[in-house]
């Protein structure tokens, strides 16, 4: 099993490293400031960038229901069109 981490500082304790190697799982430790390789943090771009930029939303209610929106409809509008070889 390989277990991919994105660098945070109590993701490389010692102690995490043995129980790991115990365990036998191999841990993956993505490069600092590389955003492009967490996709949680790709995700979070484009959501804020297609449905959050330059809105408001007074109530927390709402901009929950924009998010989760915006995160419903990235599977059918925000597709990237396929290529052919």
């Amino acid at each position: 099993m390989i277990l991919v981490l994105d660098n945070a500082a109590y993701q490389r304790y010692a102690w995490m490293r043995d129980k790991a190697a115990e365990l036998t799982i191999q841990l993956l430790i993505l490069p600092p400031y590389s955003p492009n390789l967490n996709l949680i943090e790709r995700l979070g771009k484009f959501v804020q960038s297609e449905c959050l930029h330059s809105v408001y939303h007074e109530i927390c209610a709402e901009l929950k229901q924009a998010i989760n929106g915006c995160l419903a409809k990235t599977a059918t509008d925000y597709t990237l069109p396929s290529i052919s070889c």
